[in-house]
């Protein structure tokens, strides 16, 4: 994990006050990861630091718009884990999203898991 990562997670108000550096440094290390277990370290990190961030400062009126741009940057991850050859595979995001519900990181309303479930029947 980078040092810039450690350090914007170290401090939730660091983290809030840097929300995009955030969620680019995140993305940019998951692209990078090269393990399963990596890959889980960080989303694990990633829903601590924002579960933190919702509960902690971020107001009612700004809440809505908050939670549908954590999942859509948390589906976005999970999309390119499981692209191959420039395509997403529906088995492999299933498996996926099926990780993430056994972790606790996701449940079945995630609109990615909804999508994938319609795409295999």
């Amino acid at each position: 994990m980078s040092k810039r990562l450690l350090e914007l997670t170290n401090d939730p108000a660091t983290a809030i006050a840097n929300i995009e550096e955030f969620l680019a440094e995140t993305a940019k290390e998951y692209r990078q990861c090269a393990t399963k277990s990596e890959k889980e370290q960080l989303l694990n990190l990633h829903k601590a630091t924002l579960d933190i961030m919702e509960r902690s400062f971020i107001d009612d009126s700004d809440m809505h718009t908050f939670k549908n741009a954590r999942e859509q940057h948390y589906n976005t991850m999970l999309v390119w884990e499981a692209t191959v050859d420039g395509d997403v595979d529906a088995n492999i995001l299933y498996s996926i999203t099926q990780r993430e519900i056994d972790a606790g990181r996701m449940t079945e309303e995630n609109s990615i898991r909804k999508i994938v479930i319609e795409e295999l029947k």
